[in-house]
Formats: structure tokens, C-alpha cells, sequence
């Protein structure tokens, strides 16, 4: 009889597990069904293929996390192109035909932007006059613009021992037949290591 009762609770916890993940996996697909009227589209996404396979993608490039993305660890959105050949430095100022401004220091001058006397910065042969205060504040601003992480494209940066989880949908899990699936990764690290350097590959637990 006390077998027939733990069997019997067993059985119960399963229908309830299974309830559990049913609710789950629909509430999951409305969200999904939501995501898609935002700015990008539904992230994840599955593309349908041909012979019932199906591609999911998760991105990290446009500033959004993925539903159902849990992370542990600092992790930040940056501009794609950070630390990189591409990332080059705000170029100087110049007036309106490209000329590069040159540092003076005449105080009866008005500077172009605030129309203060006390110009510091000049293009002469376009009469192009900035104060000390408006050219500093104009740098900023484009220092401040190529790192807006809600213009341009971004990848994910995770700080070392930082981890995260993602939740497949159902339609792009695996081969219901076979079980077969793959997982490709699009990884950026900021050096390669040398001969002799301890090594800490990124690991997928799949669950």
C-alpha cells in the first residue's frame, strides 16, 4: 500500500511538472508573438528551412537582450566596433568646409555657437570662430555619439566567470526523430593567448 502511495504521488508530480511546462512553453510563444511588433523583430528568431529544419537566432546587435535571456556576472552592451582597427578617435574640429581649426587666443572675436568674445579656435579664411568652452563641448558630444549603444550596432561584452542562458523555442529545437542539433557561436575576445598562458574556453552546458 506505501508503495502504491509513493507511486501514485510520483505520478502526480510528473502531471504537474508536465502542466508546469506546457504553460510554460505557450507563454513563451506569446511572448515571442509580442517580441515581433518591436524595433528588429522577434529576438530569438526561427527561420524555417527546407527537409524540417529550422535555424534559431539569438542576437545581441541592435542593444536587446533576447527573451528569456538570464545572466550572471557584469555583462554591457557595446558599439560593435569598440577596441578595434575601426574604432578611431573623433577627428578635430574643422569649420563647415573642412578645414581644420587652429588654437588662437583672441578675446574680440565672438565665438560662432555662444557669440561670447572670447574666441580660441579659428578657421581664418571662412571666418569659423569657436570659444575654448564650445569646442570642448562639441568633442564630447561626438565622443558621446560613437559610443551610443542605441544607434549603432552592439555586441554583448561579458566580464570574466560571468554566465547566461537561453531558451530555444520549440520550433527551433531539435530533431524530433534523431534528437541532432547544432549550436554555431559568434565569440569576440579582446586577445588570443600565447604558448604557456592559462586557458579558460567558453563552455555550453546544454540543458
Amino acid at each position: 500500500r506505501k508503495q502504491l502511495e509513493q507511486s501514485r504521488e510520483r505520478d502526480e508530480r510528473a502531471q504537474q511538472q508536465a502542466y508546469r511546462d506546457a504553460l510554460d512553453l505557450k507563454m513563451f510563444d506569446e511572448e515571442l508573438a509580442t517580441s515581433r511588433l518591436r524595433a528588429g523583430g522577434a529576438n530569438p528568431s526561427v527561420e524555417l528551412l527546407a527537409r524540417g529544419l529550422a535555424v534559431t537566432h539569438f542576437r545581441f546587435t541592435d542593444n536587446q537582450l533576447p527573451i528569456r535571456f538570464a545572466g550572471t556576472g557584469r555583462h554591457q552592451f557595446m558599439v560593435i566596433n569598440t577596441d578595434t582597427a575601426a574604432d578611431k578617435p573623433v577627428p578635430p574640429l574643422a569649420c563647415r568646409k573642412g578645414h581644420k581649426l587652429l588654437e588662437y587666443d583672441q578675446n574680440t572675436l565672438k565665438c560662432l555657437l555662444c557669440l561670447q568674445r572670447n574666441m580660441t579656435w579659428a578657421c581664418w579664411p571662412c571666418r569659423h570662430f569657436l570659444c575654448q568652452r564650445c569646442y570642448d563641448a562639441d568633442r564630447i558630444r561626438r565622443e558621446v555619439a560613437r559610443r551610443d549603444v542605441s544607434r549603432l550596432p552592439t555586441f554583448l561584452r561579458c566580464a570574466n566567470l560571468s554566465s547566461f542562458t537561453l531558451q530555444v523555442p520549440h520550433l527551433g529545437a531539435a530533431d524530433e526523430d534523431t534528437g541532432a542539433f547544432s549550436v554555431r557561436v559568434q565569440l569576440r575576445v579582446a586577445r588570443l593567448p600565447v604558448a604557456g598562458e592559462p586557458q579558460s574556453p567558453p563552455r555550453l552546458p546544454l540543458a
